[in-house]
């Protein structure tokens, strides 16, 4: 488990990388400023994901799919300052970010993509989704021991399970809907949980065992939505010596 001190140290490592992220976009700001290309610039700033230093099962993001994870940055900086300083109500995905570039290039988004162009909520209309899908698949063994290889570190857990105990617990699928206020968690080894965000923000106080009726159709949703998404083939697909090296300096091998 970790100390006080390491858990310091993890924090000042974190709020480091986020400094040198800020400084790079300050760079990158001051040379379009510096071309005259700042203010007709269309910049999407999206992050992949959050960190889950609070939820205690790994290091980092892998089989959560708590508000810290999965709650990301989404800042879309419009030419000229169109629709300066709104923000988009009710949930965003990731997935909308190709519709939207598309449409704001005045390009048809495919009929293929699941996303919705939020340039209609941005201009004050409808647009954004009524809810928002994560889903963390179920990890092979062979991940599952490089992911715990990898970590050689966890936070210590109310069950007091040893490391690979929480690590083979992240072989089942996850996934997660929320409307906003009511997010509801599945995971196919049988737990199931619900958070109620406007009052229960850290995801303290799960409320599965008796939901609300505002949040009771959120199960309902997710389920017709893996029935629409089933779970792809998991079978190995080969994979060139090239991508291999850059999957392995990444950290993924």
């Amino acid at each position: 488990m970790l100390s006080p001190a390491d858990r310091r140290r993890i924090d000042e490592l974190y709020t480091a990388s986020i400094s040198y992220a800020d400084r790079e976009l300050a760079r990158l700001r001051g040379r379009l400023e510096e071309a005259g290309l700042w203010d007709g610039a269309e910049i999407f700033l999206l992050t992949d994901h959050g960190e889950g230093f609070e939820k205690g099962v790994f290091l980092e993001h892998v089989n959560s799919l708590y508000e810290p994870v999965t709650r990301i940055a989404f800042i879309w900086k419009r030419a000229n300052g169109e629709s300066a300083g709104t923000a988009i109500d009710g949930p965003v995905e990731s997935i909308d970010l190709a519709p939207t570039i598309l449409e704001t290039a005045g390009i048809p988004p495919p009929r293929s993509f699941e996303g919705e162009s939020l340039v209609g909520a941005a201009n004050g209309g409808a647009g954004a989704a009524q809810t928002a899908i994560t889903e963390e698949p179920p990890l092979a063994a062979q991940q599952l021991v490089h992911l715990s290889e990898r970590n050689g570190m966890i936070f210590s857990s109310p069950a007091g399970e040893p490391h690979g105990a929480r690590a083979l617990r992240a072989s089942g699928e996850r996934l997660s809907i929320t409307d906003g206020r009511w997010k509801y968690i599945f995971d196919s080894r049988g737990a199931a949980e619900l958070y109620d965000l406007s009052a229960d923000p850290e995801e303290a106080r799960n409320l599965s065992d008796a939901p609300p009726p505002g949040a009771a159709a959120l199960e309902g949703l997710l389920g017709r939505w893996r029935k629409e998404h089933p779970i792809p083939s998991t079978g190995a697909e080969p994979v060139d010596e090239e991508t291999r090296k850059l999957l392995e300096s990444l950290g993924y091998l």
